[in-house]
């Protein structure tokens, strides 16, 4: 069974806030991963199965909770 992703905007992944995220049927075929481009860090949902394809942009105001969720993660699990 193939997963349907959100379609591009112009060419671009599609903008979506933590909600539509957590309530996406597809969001389980998706891992979180951090991006940079010259205005900074942002954060991007990919495909687990071709994790260089991006699925779907977070609006900007997730960044904050998602950089907190990755720096927690990466002390957590890095400490071990």
């Amino acid at each position: 069974m193939s997963v349907k992703f959100p379609d591009y905007v112009d060419g671009k992944p599609p903008v979506i806030s933590l909600f539509q995220y957590d309530s996406a049927g597809w969001a389980k075929e998706t891992a979180v991963d951090v991006k940079e481009s010259e205005s900074g860090k942002y954060f991007v949902a990919v495909n687990i199965q071709k994790p260089d394809e991006v699925v779907a942009r977070f609006e900007d105001i997730a960044t904050p909770l998602l950089q907190k969720v990755f720096t927690d993660a990466h002390q957590t699990y890095g400490e071990k």
